[in-house]
């Protein structure tokens, strides 16, 4: 076999290193891009419709390759590395839409200090199909190197004792990783961007910067990207705030000075009620999906209780922006796409828990899973809540029953019992499930813990596969476990003197699928898109005990649509709860669910209560929300 060898064509090192970047980088894009968009085909039409986003993605791709190369004097090891990276970006964005329809991006690198969130990607969602066109990528790859090179291939650049092509070799990728590394911010600057042709990149929509810049420098553009959360906005000066003081001043309830000085918000409701709030992992109302035909409602032991829907900001995923909104009374509305706030919470914000805890609250949160996912153990404290009992806690007291891969819910009714009767001062008991999270692969539980309820019959018209009709099973068994929790504890909470509410909802829907987490849903007919309001809406479910509604607290919650038939987020849910409960609301609760009102009635300009119109009020309500999370806290209580 005929070899083309460069060592001994009278090559410099110079056309060498050139000649690897160029390889190294168009071999791993077109990879990347043939998984980003299903086919080779499809991969070069990419290259034809973005032409300077591939030829900037060249070296980009090249960079870390062109370091390792020089500093192991080894073209294959470079090559290797680099390829890898490229790849398994490309791929796990590919998985993480298939399943969430969110793409992995920079930041969710940095959602948990934990071992157990890679764990869970490497054990749960990552199989042999995931690496096996990566190695065989590799194998071709490395091959026509060797074919092309020839010594090249084992002893690269710098290998001879003069070091100078080691050294440049290494500083060009040095200058393209530092370079690529800040392509989010100078992209930005509309001068570069029409000088280079580029494509404009969105803070707002990461689908475009994929579609556009494609998966390799998106993923390097999120990198500047999630460093700003939410733009700033205008006017945002001390003098501003001093309107905004004002503004959220109409809402301030009456106050009193305590004993100690102290000024305390007088309650509306002197029998403060116990709250407890059940945050079940994907609940969601399987029977939605057309065409299934269960011998028993999943849901039936919540049916009577439902209150409505919220509307999540993510699918299949994410647990931790529903929290935020659910907690803060903020909203992700207001924030760049793909923006996980929660994680970057570092000081204390007056969120429901802290709000609670000044009205004489003993506020604790439960959580079935390990205290440090997406950092709990930091931030629940920020927010308010005494005490954290996470899977540590639960597994030492013995409560920490296994079903399937974690901690079943129904394990969860000692714990919080045990809470809600440790004194007779009011509670907000704050439980986060874990059982039911995806994925709901085959092997997810034992044939023992599959009950014969939970398997449906599914019609021809749906064309599923054995795995996705396991996943549809596998998380209708999750549901009928949590709707046990639910319903075990309403019993619990009728035999209770003293006035209590429970609060149920999902945090997200459900990737149901074995390749797919909404395909079901979109083939069955529930949504039209991806983007369908359908795969965003979750259930919401209220009940108040007998002691409670003997003291005039609501029986029911209801939660109603906007004008254009939207139904509200989970910034609303906190507001909604404290009125229900006849206890004060905070002022930016005041706020937001004087947004919904006008939304309601889908009023553009005219006066509200506040004498607002609906864009000051959102102008109000993004300002207070910068402030709070990334300015200088101007409006903060102090």
């Amino acid at each position: 076999m005929m070899m083309l060898n460069l060592t001994f064509t009278g090559l410099t090192p110079l056309p060498q290193v050139v000649f690897f970047l160029i390889f190294t980088g168009t071999f791993s894009i077109l990879s990347a891009q043939w998984v980003a968009t299903g086919t080779f085909l499809s991969a070069l039409r990419w290259v034809q419709r973005q032409f300077p986003s591939f030829l900037f993605s060249i070296p980009a791709a090249a960079a870390i390759p062109l370091i390792l190369s020089a500093l192991t004097h080894r073209i294959w090891t470079g090559f290797t590395v680099g390829y890898f990276l490229v790849y398994v970006v490309a791929k796990a964005d590919q998985v993480k839409y298939e399943t969430a329809l969110t793409h992995f991006i920079w930041s969710d690198l940095f959602k948990a200090s934990d071992p157990g969130k890679f764990r869970e990607l490497i054990g749960h969602y990552i199989r042999p199909a995931f690496f096996l066109p990566m190695l065989l990528g590799q194998l071709l790859g490395n091959g026509l190197l060797y074919l092309v090179t020839g010594g090249i291939f084992l002893s690269g650049p710098g290998l001879s004792s003069e070091r100078w092509p080691a050294v440049l070799t290494a500083l060009a990728g040095v200058s393209l990783l530092v370079l690529f590394w800040r392509y989010g911010h100078w992209v930005q600057y509309p001068g570069i961007r029409k000088w280079l042709r580029l494509p404009v990149l969105s803070s707002q929509d990461y689908n475009q910067n994929v579609r556009l810049h494609g998966t390799w420098l998106a993923f390097f553009a999120h990198i500047h990207l999630v460093a700003t959360d939410q733009d700033t906005p205008e006017a945002y000066t001390p003098e501003m705030a001093g309107l905004i003081q004002s503004r959220l001043k109409t809402y301030a309830p009456p106050t009193a000075l305590t004993s100690a000085g102290q000024r305390t918000t007088q309650m509306s409701n002197p029998a403060q009620p116990t709250i407890i709030v059940l945050a079940v992992e994907a609940l969601w109302d399987i029977t939605r999906i057309p065409g299934l035909e269960f011998s028993a409602d999943p849901l039936q032991a919540l049916r009577a209780d439902y209150a409505g829907d919220v509307t999540a900001s993510c699918f299949a995923g994410l647990t931790a922006n529903s929290e935020f909104e659910f907690l803060t009374g903020m909203s992700l509305a207001l924030l760049h796409d793909s923006a996980c706030p929660f994680i970057k919470i570092t000081h204390p914000l007056p969120a429901l828990p802290a709000h609670l805890r000044q009205l004489g609250y003993q506020t604790t949160a439960i959580h079935s899973y390990t205290r440090t996912f997406y950092d709990r153990d930091k931030v629940y404290p920020l927010l308010g809540f005494e005490q954290f009992i996470g899977l540590e806690e639960l597994t030492a007291q013995g409560h920490a029953r296994q079903k399937g891969w974690y901690m079943a819910d129904e394990a969860l009714l000692e714990p919080i019992l045990a809470q809600l009767h440790q004194n007779e001062k009011p509670q907000f008991i704050y439980t986060l499930t874990m059982q039911n999270h995806g994925p709901y692969a085959p092997q997810r539980y034992a044939p023992d813990e599959i009950e014969p309820q939970a398997c449906p019959l599914f019609p021809a018209n749906l064309n599923l596969s054995e795995g996705d009709q396991r996943a549809v099973i596998n998380y209708t068994q999750g549901v009928r476990d949590a709707a046990r929790l639910y319903q075990n504890l309403c019993q619990h909470l009728e035999q209770i003197e003293r006035p209590v509410l429970l609060l149920a909802f999902g945090d997200h829907l459900p990737g149901i699928g074995e390749h797919s987490g909404y395909r079901i849903m979109v083939d069955a007919g529930l949504a039209a898109s991806p983007q369908d309001p359908a795969l965003y809406q979750v259930p919401v479910f209220y009940r108040a005990n007998q002691a409670a509604q003997k003291i005039g607290l609501p029986a029911n919650l209801a939660l109603d649509r906007t004008g254009q038939g939207q139904w509200p987020g989970f910034n609303l849910l906190g507001a909604k709860l404290l009125a229900a409960a006849g206890l004060p609301l905070t002022e930016l609760q005041h706020l937001v669910l004087e947004l919904d009102q006008v939304e309601q009635v889908n009023q553009a300009t005219e006066k509200n209560a506040s004498n607002l119109s609906r864009e000051d009020l959102l102008k109000t309500y993004e300002w207070i929300q910068y402030d709070w999370l990334w300015g200088q806290g101007y409006t903060l209580p102090q």
